[in-house]
């Protein structure tokens, strides 16, 4: 049982009944009470006031503690799949490497979705444009998309791999969705 509640109603209550008697005096025929009782009943509530301000006034907001809150569900951002399918795929070559192979398939989807909706071409004119290279001025996002097995090492990137500082086909990865970025009306950094 909250007496909290209890007690709040019963002072409710009791407050209504004694706004009925001061204003209807009749309801007070049966009832004797003594002299001073609304002396007490007002010394009782200011004892309960002043009890209350000084909790007020005493309170510390530096001892405030939030209730801890529970972890709501983890929400995955838009791209994290293929974020991950990045991860798993290292070295240079796209060719005979699956995870390579499908990260490309999967991004080269995603220029042509791209070009569908924003650029108003047609499924076949934008998979002729990523074809040709020329839905991008980006040389080497267009020739990693446009290429089956993407767009073979250069020199400085055979030296790079070589001494494991880069790994060329997150190069072009980077490339090709910078360009999407930037084609969908972000600045170049």
């Amino acid at each position: 049982m909250n007496w909290r509640l209890l007690a709040v109603a019963v002072g409710l209550a009791g407050a209504g009944f004694g706004l009925a008697i001061a204003f209807v005096p009749s309801l007070n025929a049966g009832l004797s009470v003594p002299d001073n009782t609304p002396t007490l009943l007002a010394i009782a509530a200011g004892l309960v006031g002043l009890r209350r301000l000084r909790a007020f006034l005493g309170h510390d907001a530096a001892d405030y503690r939030p209730p801890v809150r529970e972890p709501g569900p983890r929400l995955d951002a838009p791209g994290d799949e293929f974020d991950d399918l990045l991860a798993r795929v290292s070295g240079a070559s796209v060719a005979g490497n699956p995870t390579a192979l499908k990260a490309k398939q999967d991004l080269r989807d995603v220029v042509v979705e791209f070009l569908v909706m924003y650029h108003g071409c047609s499924e076949a004119e934008a998979e002729g444009l990523v074809d040709r290279g020329e839905w991008t001025d980006d040389e080497l996002a267009a020739r990693f998309l446009a290429t089956s097995a993407g767009f073979g090492s250069g020199f400085t990137e055979t030296i790079g791999m070589t001494l494991g500082r880069r790994q060329p086909f997150h190069r072009r990865v980077r490339h090709v969705t910078r360009e999407l970025y930037e084609l969908s009306g972000g600045e170049r950094e």
